[in-house]
């Protein structure tokens, strides 16, 4: 079996070992087709650094989730996992991940009740995808506080 190799660059095909010794006819064709396919041989890249949010209680927009392809396939964002992956969605175009309910920080409904929320989040583009876990701390916003009073004002006297 002949060995070949491909230079990318070129696009050149070069036999690696002799022909095999082939008598051809006169009149036979001694040619041969190769088909080359090209294939997504690397995944996208997440790029987001911060695996660790915090945001104040009643807001539902988190983050959004950046990828890159080296091969220039269109990414798909989804939810991949996490305890508290069912408290998720996100855009599958935009990566915009959200709650699906504004959390309370009252009243958490994370899976253990701390206001830790913690989602997988996966961009793929074609077979192969890249996947970053997220931990998003709920804080309170303090909603229910009354104002501090941070002054006095002193007396003003009228002259006339």
């Amino acid at each position: 079996m002949a060995r070949y190799s491909i230079e990318k660059r070129e696009w050149v095909l070069r036999q690696m070992m002799p022909p095999l010794n082939r008598t051809v006819a006169p009149g036979e064709d001694d040619t041969a087709s190769i088909t080359l396919t090209t294939t997504n041989n690397m995944p996208p890249v997440i790029s987001n650094t911060e695996t660790t949010i915090h945001m104040p209680e009643n807001l539902i927009p988190v983050t959004t989730i950046t990828a890159s392809d080296s091969d220039g396939e269109a990414i798909t964002y989804s939810i991949a996992g996490g305890s508290d992956a069912g408290k998720f969605r996100i855009d599958p175009a935009s990566g915009l991940l959200t709650f699906i309910t504004a959390p309370d920080f009252e009243n958490p409904h994370d899976s253990n009740r701390d206001n830790i929320y913690e989602v997988s989040v996966t961009a793929t583009a074609g077979a192969l995808s890249d996947t970053i876990s997220i931990v998003v701390y709920v804080e309170n916003d303090l909603e229910n506080t009354p104002p501090a009073i941070t002054s006095l004002l002193r007396p003003v006297r009228w002259c006339r």
